[in-house]
């Protein structure tokens, strides 16, 4: 998921619109065209428009996503890649359980493992300081024993990455309980409404975002839209923005516009880094490789831990 931007941009590095100098379709007629080429069951859920010519559309529903020649409808392709990570994100929001059918069960679930998370790493390392274990004891040659192999790369491993994990864990923790307490202590403004038509909200967002790179539309299950602006590649949350047309007063009036990162709230902003920290996308590659690094040591530490676990259970029933 750390590398989910790059991952996708890859695998759909081929296809292109064909521009031949046609005028991009708005929305409503986007959608009318292809309609013909989905299948009868599709509910579409999302569009994304890029800026650059030759991009494709990209229309996601729950059944799947397609990308779409923005100048005449055509669906040029389907993207697995783009429902391979939806399955990816759902898994890792759910602990797995939605493949069984019990996504309320794993949705609570994964708030008390990112809880569990973090409260490892604030007291994995306050076990290994009170052991007072310094760098010559962790040696470059492996100990004899399973166990102590077991014990020095737990150490090890769990030392160097719990920075990450306590991060990712507490930003987790703040995406999965709405804010966690930030939205009540620091402010957090409305969400943003768009009482309008997907076209007329193209049409808005585009007048008060001349330097747009992407637009991406949401319809809720009740229809109402959620439109949000993207600029350059979207890698923080200071490149993007939110338009609210409000609701309309006794006069009818609507009032429209685009909410960016800086005119948010404290909580706003905290919310809005809280995302790109949980991926390690906030410090751009380095950080991307360092959260994968992350979680690729958490399989090693779960499975250190497992083997400790034994050792102690073995030792007990000695004992006993």
């Amino acid at each position: 998921m750390s590398y989910r931007p790059e991952l996708i941009a890859w695998a759909e590095r081929d296809v292109k619109g064909v521009e031949g100098g046609l005028p991009r379709l708005l929305p409503s007629e986007l959608l009318r065209r292809a309609k013909h080429e989905l299948p009868s069951d599709a509910k579409l859920e999302s569009l994304e428009l890029e800026r650059t010519p030759t991009a494709p559309a990209i229309l996601g529903s729950e059944n799947g996503f397609w990308l779409l020649d923005p100048y005449d409808g055509h669906v040029l392709r389907t993207s697995a890649v783009r429902r391979f990570f939806l399955a990816v994100e759902e898994v890792h929001w759910t602990v797995g359980l939605v493949l069984v059918r019990m996504r309320a069960t794993g949705t609570a679930l994964a708030g008390l493992v990112a809880i569990g998370l973090l409260l490892s790493s604030l007291s994995g390392p306050w076990l290994w300081w009170s052991r007072r274990l310094t760098p010559p004891q962790w040696g470059t040659r492996l100990p004899s024993s399973s166990a102590s192999r077991s014990s020095s790369w737990h150490h090890l491993v769990g030392i160097c990455c719990a920075p990450i994990i306590l991060a990712a864990s507490l930003t987790g923790i703040l995406l999965h309980y709405e804010g966690a307490g930030v939205a009540t202590l620091l402010g957090k403004t409305s969400d943003a409404q768009v009482m309008l038509d997907a076209d007329s909200a193209v049409r808005e967002a585009i007048t008060r975002a001349p330097d747009w790179s992407a637009l991406r539309l949401w319809w809720a299950d009740d229809g109402v839209l959620t439109l949000h602006v993207r600029f350059g590649d979207g890698v923080r949350p200071t490149q993007w923005a939110k338009l609210d047309s409000g609701v309309p007063d006794e006069s009818r009036a609507q009032t429209v516009t685009l909410r960016r990162y800086q005119d948010g709230r404290t909580g706003d902003k905290v919310l809005g880094w809280a995302r790109w920290v949980h991926t390690g996308q906030a410090l751009g590659r380095i950080g991307q490789a360092a959260w994968g690094f992350a979680a690729l040591s958490i399989l090693v530490l779960a499975w250190t831990g497992v083997m400790l676990a034994l050792v102690r259970a073995r030792r007990w029933f000695t004992n006993a």
